[in-house]
């Protein structure tokens, strides 16, 4: 199993969409691979998210959420440097993915390459690959 960031499902999302139309092998998998996404990993990551609000949130002597006249979350100075500081690490957080392997890659731009490197990878580039945000080590070529 590898893993991937949030930081990488951005840069990938980027891409993803102009090649997910169609019938071709890598708008399978990319239609797979943002099936996975959409399901699996941005919600867990919101759920981080979320819960680092609950527990850098201000609370009264009782311990219950205090929230503005808008319904969000109130928080000190310090508490919210920490929740923005906090937010930025969860970036990088690896999330246990399993790349949707292709045997052929259309001609790729440079970017778009390095965007679905680790996510739609030939086969023979994946055993023992350790990629920007995405860890394939796991993983071997059938």
């Amino acid at each position: 199993m590898a893993t991937i960031t949030i930081q990488k499902v951005n840069e990938f999302l980027r891409y993803a969409g102009g090649y997910s139309k169609g019938d071709t092998k890598l708008s399978y998998a990319l239609k797979k691979v943002l099936k996975v996404i959409e399901k699996d990993i941005l919600p867990m990551h919101q759920e981080n998210l979320e819960d680092l609000r609950i527990d850098l949130c201000s609370t009264d002597e009782k311990g219950n959420v205090i929230y503005d006249e808008k319904g969000h979350y109130v928080f000190t100075k310090e508490n919210l440097r920490e929740l923005n500081r906090k937010a930025k690490e969860l970036m990088f957080k690896p999330y246990a993915f399993t790349p949707f392997i292709i045997t052929e890659l259309p001609a790729l731009t440079e970017e778009e390459k390095e965007a679905f490197d680790g996510i739609v990878l030939k086969a023979a580039e994946v055993k023992n690959h350790s990629l920007n945000g995405v860890s394939t080590s796991d993983i071997s070529a059938n």
